[in-house]
Protein backbone atom coordinates (compact mmCIF):
# COMPACT_ATOMS: atom_id res chain seq x y z
CA UNK A 1 0.00 0.00 0.00
CA UNK A 2 1.06 3.38 -1.01
CA UNK A 3 1.39 5.81 2.36
CA UNK A 4 1.55 9.12 1.88
CA UNK A 5 1.33 12.38 4.48
CA UNK A 6 0.91 15.53 3.74
CA UNK A 7 1.84 18.58 5.67
CA UNK A 8 0.17 21.78 5.08
CA UNK A 9 2.83 24.38 7.58
CA UNK A 10 1.19 27.51 8.47
CA UNK A 11 1.91 30.71 10.23
CA UNK A 12 -1.48 29.60 12.93
CA UNK A 13 -2.38 25.67 12.33
CA UNK A 14 -0.60 23.10 10.78
CA UNK A 15 -2.51 20.56 8.75
CA UNK A 16 -1.67 16.93 8.04
CA UNK A 17 -3.49 14.72 6.25
CA UNK A 18 -2.23 10.83 5.44
CA UNK A 19 -3.63 9.27 2.58
CA UNK A 20 -3.43 5.77 1.72
CA UNK A 21 -3.44 4.67 -2.32
CA UNK A 22 -4.39 7.88 -2.99
CA UNK A 23 -7.63 8.40 -0.79
CA UNK A 24 -7.53 10.59 2.61
CA UNK A 25 -7.14 7.73 5.75
CA UNK A 26 -6.38 10.58 8.74
CA UNK A 27 -6.67 14.27 9.15
CA UNK A 28 -4.85 16.15 12.28
CA UNK A 29 -4.54 19.25 13.23
CA UNK A 30 -1.88 21.49 15.59
CA UNK A 31 -1.12 24.75 16.45
CA UNK A 32 1.76 25.83 14.50
CA UNK A 33 5.24 25.22 15.29
CA UNK A 34 3.89 23.03 18.11
CA UNK A 35 6.08 19.60 19.40
CA UNK A 36 3.81 18.37 21.73
CA UNK A 37 5.21 16.12 24.32
CA UNK A 38 5.05 12.70 22.32
CA UNK A 39 8.15 11.36 21.93
CA UNK A 40 10.22 13.97 24.26
CA UNK A 41 12.90 12.04 26.62
CA UNK A 42 13.04 12.85 30.29
CA UNK A 43 14.99 12.21 33.30
CA UNK A 44 12.14 12.03 36.44
CA UNK A 45 12.00 10.50 39.81
CA UNK A 46 10.00 7.96 41.00
CA UNK A 47 7.90 9.41 43.49
CA UNK A 48 4.90 7.07 44.39
CA UNK A 49 3.95 3.74 43.25
CA UNK A 50 0.32 2.10 42.90
CA UNK A 51 0.61 -1.55 43.39
CA UNK A 52 -3.23 -2.07 42.43
CA UNK A 53 -2.44 -0.69 38.90
CA UNK A 54 1.10 -2.37 38.24
CA UNK A 55 2.78 1.01 38.01
CA UNK A 56 4.64 4.02 39.62
CA UNK A 57 4.12 7.54 39.19
CA UNK A 58 7.05 10.09 38.18
CA UNK A 59 7.85 13.43 38.58
CA UNK A 60 9.61 14.52 35.05
CA UNK A 61 8.52 18.05 35.30
CA UNK A 62 4.85 17.86 33.91
CA UNK A 63 1.98 19.71 35.94
CA UNK A 64 1.17 15.92 37.26
CA UNK A 65 3.41 12.89 37.86
CA UNK A 66 3.16 11.03 34.69
CA UNK A 67 2.37 7.18 34.95
CA UNK A 68 5.05 4.46 34.02
CA UNK A 69 3.45 0.91 34.25
CA UNK A 70 5.96 -1.69 35.97
CA UNK A 71 6.73 -3.49 32.49
CA UNK A 72 7.89 -0.36 30.87
CA UNK A 73 10.19 0.45 34.12
CA UNK A 74 12.61 -2.29 34.21
CA UNK A 75 14.94 -2.70 37.56
CA UNK A 76 13.43 0.87 38.56
CA UNK A 77 12.04 1.17 42.29
CA UNK A 78 10.22 4.18 44.37
CA UNK A 79 12.56 6.77 44.47
CA UNK A 80 14.64 6.01 41.74
CA UNK A 81 15.73 8.27 38.87
CA UNK A 82 14.77 6.86 35.86
CA UNK A 83 15.29 7.93 32.05
CA UNK A 84 11.94 7.85 30.09
CA UNK A 85 10.26 8.03 26.88
CA UNK A 86 6.70 10.05 26.68
CA UNK A 87 4.63 7.25 24.77
CA UNK A 88 1.03 8.69 25.52
CA UNK A 89 0.11 12.28 26.10
CA UNK A 90 -1.59 13.80 28.90
CA UNK A 91 -5.66 14.19 27.87
CA UNK A 92 -8.64 14.62 29.51
CA UNK A 93 -7.40 15.11 32.87
CA UNK A 94 -4.88 12.01 32.43
CA UNK A 95 -1.14 12.08 33.09
CA UNK A 96 0.97 11.15 30.31
CA UNK A 97 2.51 7.61 30.04
CA UNK A 98 5.73 7.14 30.05
CA UNK A 99 8.28 4.42 29.10
CA UNK A 100 11.94 3.49 30.28
CA UNK A 101 12.00 0.50 28.35
CA UNK A 102 11.75 2.48 25.18
CA UNK A 103 14.69 1.81 22.02
CA UNK A 104 14.62 5.65 22.49
CA UNK A 105 14.67 5.64 26.21
CA UNK A 106 17.22 3.32 26.03
CA UNK A 107 19.83 4.82 23.77
CA UNK A 108 19.43 8.36 25.51
CA UNK A 109 20.31 7.34 28.75
CA UNK A 110 24.14 8.49 28.58
CA UNK A 111 22.41 11.71 28.57
CA UNK A 112 21.41 11.83 32.22
CA UNK A 113 24.88 12.00 33.40
CA UNK A 114 25.41 14.48 35.81
CA UNK A 115 21.68 15.89 35.58
CA UNK A 116 19.37 16.83 38.36
CA UNK A 117 15.98 15.46 37.91
CA UNK A 118 13.64 16.81 36.96
CA UNK A 119 15.06 17.47 33.33
CA UNK A 120 14.01 17.63 29.69
CA UNK A 121 17.05 15.26 27.67
CA UNK A 122 15.81 15.15 24.31
CA UNK A 123 12.67 17.40 23.24
CA UNK A 124 9.93 15.80 21.03
CA UNK A 125 10.11 15.19 17.55
CA UNK A 126 7.64 17.19 15.33
CA UNK A 127 4.43 15.46 15.42
CA UNK A 128 4.49 15.12 11.43
CA UNK A 129 7.54 13.09 12.13
CA UNK A 130 6.07 10.91 14.34
CA UNK A 131 3.78 10.09 12.62
CA UNK A 132 5.24 9.04 9.30
CA UNK A 133 7.30 6.53 11.47
CA UNK A 134 4.50 5.24 12.97
CA UNK A 135 2.11 4.90 9.48
CA UNK A 136 5.16 3.63 8.06
CA UNK A 137 4.79 6.19 4.89
CA UNK A 138 6.70 6.49 1.71
CA UNK A 139 6.83 10.42 1.06
CA UNK A 140 6.06 13.67 2.22
CA UNK A 141 4.80 16.72 0.68
CA UNK A 142 5.16 19.20 2.51
CA UNK A 143 4.09 23.07 2.64
CA UNK A 144 6.80 25.29 4.23
CA UNK A 145 10.56 25.39 3.62
CA UNK A 146 11.36 25.09 7.44
CA UNK A 147 9.36 22.69 7.81
CA UNK A 148 10.32 20.46 5.43
CA UNK A 149 13.75 20.83 6.09
CA UNK A 150 12.94 19.68 10.03
CA UNK A 151 11.57 16.79 8.69
CA UNK A 152 14.19 15.66 6.56
CA UNK A 153 16.75 16.02 9.30
CA UNK A 154 13.71 13.52 11.28
CA UNK A 155 13.43 11.38 8.65
CA UNK A 156 16.19 10.86 6.92
CA UNK A 157 16.05 8.23 3.99
CA UNK A 158 12.48 9.36 3.17
CA UNK A 159 11.34 11.78 0.51
CA UNK A 160 10.61 14.83 1.59
CA UNK A 161 8.79 17.33 -1.36
CA UNK A 162 8.57 20.64 -0.43
CA UNK A 163 5.22 21.99 -2.44
CA UNK A 164 4.77 24.92 -4.81
CA UNK A 165 1.59 27.25 -4.65
CA UNK A 166 -0.41 28.74 -1.84
CA UNK A 167 -1.29 27.82 1.69
CA UNK A 168 -4.04 25.80 0.78
CA UNK A 169 -2.38 22.24 0.18
CA UNK A 170 -5.39 20.46 0.63
CA UNK A 171 -7.26 22.19 -1.87
CA UNK A 172 -4.30 21.89 -4.12
CA UNK A 173 -4.00 17.68 -3.30
CA UNK A 174 -8.15 17.25 -3.48
CA UNK A 175 -8.69 16.80 0.08
CA UNK A 176 -10.40 19.85 1.26
CA UNK A 177 -13.86 18.35 0.43
CA UNK A 178 -12.84 15.45 2.31
CA UNK A 179 -11.48 17.57 5.39
CA UNK A 180 -14.81 19.57 5.57
CA UNK A 181 -16.90 16.27 5.11
CA UNK A 182 -15.23 15.20 8.16
CA UNK A 183 -16.25 17.73 10.62
CA UNK A 184 -19.85 17.49 9.89
CA UNK A 185 -22.27 16.06 12.31
CA UNK A 186 -23.91 13.98 9.78
CA UNK A 187 -23.06 12.43 6.51
CA UNK A 188 -25.51 10.79 4.10
CA UNK A 189 -26.35 7.06 4.01
CA UNK A 190 -28.24 5.99 0.90
CA UNK A 191 -31.10 7.42 -0.76
CA UNK A 192 -32.64 9.32 1.83
CA UNK A 193 -30.81 8.02 5.57
CA UNK A 194 -27.94 9.33 7.35
CA UNK A 195 -25.03 8.59 9.43
CA UNK A 196 -25.06 10.94 12.76
CA UNK A 197 -21.89 11.00 15.03
CA UNK A 198 -22.04 12.49 18.19
CA UNK A 199 -18.87 13.47 20.01
CA UNK A 200 -19.41 13.91 23.38
CA UNK A 201 -16.62 14.24 26.67
CA UNK A 202 -17.69 10.55 27.78
CA UNK A 203 -18.02 8.68 24.81
CA UNK A 204 -19.02 9.53 20.93
CA UNK A 205 -22.50 7.91 19.64
CA UNK A 206 -22.88 6.85 15.78
CA UNK A 207 -26.87 6.75 14.85
CA UNK A 208 -27.93 4.84 12.38
CA UNK A 209 -30.57 6.10 9.92
CA UNK A 210 -31.39 3.52 6.59
CA UNK A 211 -33.54 5.71 5.11
CA UNK A 212 -35.06 4.04 1.90
CA UNK A 213 -32.54 1.14 2.73
CA UNK A 214 -32.97 -2.08 4.15
CA UNK A 215 -31.59 -2.88 7.72
CA UNK A 216 -29.04 -5.11 6.66
CA UNK A 217 -28.37 -3.02 3.94
CA UNK A 218 -28.52 0.42 6.12
CA UNK A 219 -26.27 -1.62 8.28
CA UNK A 220 -23.98 -2.33 5.88
CA UNK A 221 -23.64 0.23 4.14
CA UNK A 222 -22.87 2.42 7.24
CA UNK A 223 -20.68 0.14 8.58
CA UNK A 224 -17.24 1.07 6.30
CA UNK A 225 -18.36 4.31 6.47
CA UNK A 226 -18.60 4.68 10.35
CA UNK A 227 -14.91 3.50 10.63
CA UNK A 228 -13.21 5.36 7.75
CA UNK A 229 -14.89 8.38 9.82
CA UNK A 230 -13.39 7.11 12.95
CA UNK A 231 -10.24 7.03 11.61
CA UNK A 232 -9.96 10.52 9.78
CA UNK A 233 -11.62 11.96 12.66
CA UNK A 234 -9.15 10.28 15.03
CA UNK A 235 -11.98 9.22 17.71
CA UNK A 236 -11.17 7.17 20.44
CA UNK A 237 -12.41 5.88 24.01
CA UNK A 238 -15.69 4.56 24.05
CA UNK A 239 -17.90 4.56 20.69
CA UNK A 240 -21.05 3.27 20.86
CA UNK A 241 -23.08 2.46 17.05
CA UNK A 242 -26.29 2.04 17.23
CA UNK A 243 -27.12 -0.78 14.48
CA UNK A 244 -31.08 -1.17 12.78
CA UNK A 245 -33.21 -4.18 12.76
CA UNK A 246 -33.68 -7.59 13.79
CA UNK A 247 -30.52 -9.95 14.69
CA UNK A 248 -29.72 -11.13 11.51
CA UNK A 249 -29.06 -7.54 10.42
CA UNK A 250 -27.13 -5.99 13.66
CA UNK A 251 -24.72 -9.04 13.10
CA UNK A 252 -24.27 -8.29 9.10
CA UNK A 253 -24.05 -4.85 10.68
CA UNK A 254 -21.03 -6.02 12.75
CA UNK A 255 -19.66 -7.86 10.94
CA UNK A 256 -18.69 -5.47 8.20
CA UNK A 257 -17.75 -3.20 11.31
CA UNK A 258 -15.33 -5.89 11.71
CA UNK A 259 -13.99 -6.19 8.50
CA UNK A 260 -13.83 -1.88 8.03
CA UNK A 261 -12.02 -1.67 11.15
CA UNK A 262 -8.78 -3.87 10.75
CA UNK A 263 -6.84 -2.33 8.66
CA UNK A 264 -7.01 0.99 10.98
CA UNK A 265 -3.73 0.92 12.85
CA UNK A 266 -4.47 1.74 16.27
CA UNK A 267 -6.40 -1.98 15.92
CA UNK A 268 -9.77 -0.91 17.77
CA UNK A 269 -11.32 -3.17 19.78
CA UNK A 270 -15.19 -4.58 18.83
CA UNK A 271 -16.66 -5.82 22.03
CA UNK A 272 -18.27 -8.91 21.96
CA UNK A 273 -22.04 -9.03 21.09
CA UNK A 274 -24.47 -5.89 21.56
CA UNK A 275 -27.40 -4.57 23.45
CA UNK A 276 -30.38 -4.15 21.50
CA UNK A 277 -27.90 -3.83 18.40
CA UNK A 278 -25.83 -0.90 20.45
CA UNK A 279 -22.22 -2.15 19.61
CA UNK A 280 -19.28 -1.15 21.32
CA UNK A 281 -16.12 0.11 20.11
CA UNK A 282 -12.83 0.53 21.78
CA UNK A 283 -9.96 2.56 19.86
CA UNK A 284 -6.60 3.47 21.86
CA UNK A 285 -6.39 7.55 22.23
CA UNK A 286 -3.54 8.48 20.08
CA UNK A 287 -4.28 12.58 20.37
CA UNK A 288 -7.17 14.63 20.14
CA UNK A 289 -9.56 14.13 17.42
CA UNK A 290 -9.97 16.30 15.35
CA UNK A 291 -13.33 17.86 16.50
CA UNK A 292 -11.43 18.65 19.55
CA UNK A 293 -8.15 20.08 17.78
CA UNK A 294 -10.22 23.04 16.34
CA UNK A 295 -12.19 23.70 18.92
CA UNK A 296 -13.02 25.15 22.40
CA UNK A 297 -15.47 24.92 25.23
CA UNK A 298 -18.16 27.79 24.94
CA UNK A 299 -17.65 30.68 26.59
CA UNK A 300 -21.27 31.43 26.52
CA UNK A 301 -23.22 28.21 26.47
CA UNK A 302 -22.45 23.87 26.63
CA UNK A 303 -20.43 22.46 23.82
CA UNK A 304 -18.11 23.55 21.48
CA UNK A 305 -16.96 26.67 18.77
CA UNK A 306 -14.59 26.97 16.38
CA UNK A 307 -11.46 27.80 18.18
CA UNK A 308 -10.23 31.34 16.91
CA UNK A 309 -6.84 30.13 16.07
CA UNK A 310 -8.45 27.99 13.20
CA UNK A 311 -10.75 30.78 11.95
CA UNK A 312 -7.82 33.09 11.48
CA UNK A 313 -5.43 30.09 10.02
CA UNK A 314 -8.66 29.85 7.37
CA UNK A 315 -8.86 33.39 6.36
CA UNK A 316 -4.67 33.45 5.92
CA UNK A 317 -5.70 29.86 3.42
CA UNK A 318 -8.28 31.85 1.87
CA UNK A 319 -6.69 34.77 1.31
CA UNK A 320 -3.74 33.54 0.61
CA UNK A 321 -5.47 31.56 -2.43
CA UNK A 322 -7.72 34.47 -3.83
CA UNK A 323 -4.47 36.72 -3.87
CA UNK A 324 -2.80 33.98 -6.16
CA UNK A 325 -5.86 34.01 -8.35
CA UNK A 326 -6.50 37.72 -8.40
CA UNK A 327 -2.93 39.13 -7.94
CA UNK A 328 -2.68 43.32 -6.99
CA UNK A 329 -6.83 43.46 -6.10
CA UNK A 330 -7.21 44.03 -2.22
CA UNK A 331 -9.05 41.98 -0.30
CA UNK A 332 -11.46 42.17 2.54
CA UNK A 333 -11.81 39.46 5.57
CA UNK A 334 -15.35 39.33 7.58
CA UNK A 335 -14.43 36.78 11.06
CA UNK A 336 -15.54 37.03 14.54
CA UNK A 337 -13.71 39.65 16.71
CA UNK A 338 -11.67 36.78 18.56
CA UNK A 339 -10.00 35.47 15.23
CA UNK A 340 -9.70 39.03 14.04
CA UNK A 341 -7.75 39.96 17.39
CA UNK A 342 -5.25 37.06 16.82
CA UNK A 343 -4.21 38.11 13.02
CA UNK A 344 -4.28 41.88 13.94
CA UNK A 345 -1.55 40.46 17.21
CA UNK A 346 0.24 38.43 14.34
CA UNK A 347 0.29 40.67 11.19
CA UNK A 348 3.80 39.94 10.64
CA UNK A 349 2.44 36.91 8.83
CA UNK A 350 0.11 38.40 6.10
CA UNK A 351 2.07 41.55 5.78
CA UNK A 352 2.60 40.94 2.37
CA UNK A 353 -1.26 40.30 1.61
CA UNK A 354 -3.54 43.53 0.56
CA UNK A 355 -6.00 42.18 2.98
CA UNK A 356 -8.27 44.75 5.26
CA UNK A 357 -10.10 42.63 8.29
CA UNK A 358 -13.53 43.79 9.57
CA UNK A 359 -15.82 42.10 11.75
CA UNK A 360 -18.52 39.73 10.86
CA UNK A 361 -21.97 40.94 11.31
CA UNK A 362 -23.55 37.25 11.24
CA UNK A 363 -23.44 35.85 14.33
CA UNK A 364 -22.20 32.17 13.40
CA UNK A 365 -18.36 31.28 13.53
CA UNK A 366 -17.94 31.67 10.20
CA UNK A 367 -15.57 33.84 8.10
CA UNK A 368 -15.84 35.53 4.70
CA UNK A 369 -12.79 36.52 2.24
CA UNK A 370 -13.58 38.31 -1.12
CA UNK A 371 -12.44 40.80 -3.27
CA UNK A 372 -12.79 44.47 -1.61
CA UNK A 373 -15.52 46.07 -4.38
Amino acid sequence: MSRRLLVEAGAVETRLALTENGAAAEFHVRPAGERGLLGEIRLGRITDSAPEMGAFFVDIGHATPAFLKKKDAGEAREGALVVAEVIREPLSGKSARISARSPAALAAAPLAAGRTAPALLRPAPPFAALLARARGVSALLVAGGEAAAALRAHLPGLAVEVAVGGADLFAREGLADDFAESLRPALPLGPTGRLTLDETEALTAIDIDGGGLSPRAANETAAPLAAREIRRRNLSGQIVIDFIGDAPAIAAGRAALARALAPDPLKPDLAKGDLGGLVLVTRRREGESLQRSLTVPCPVSTGRWTSAAHLAADVLRRAESLARHQPGRPLLARAPADALALLESRADVWRGLPLTLEVAAFPSREVAVMVRP
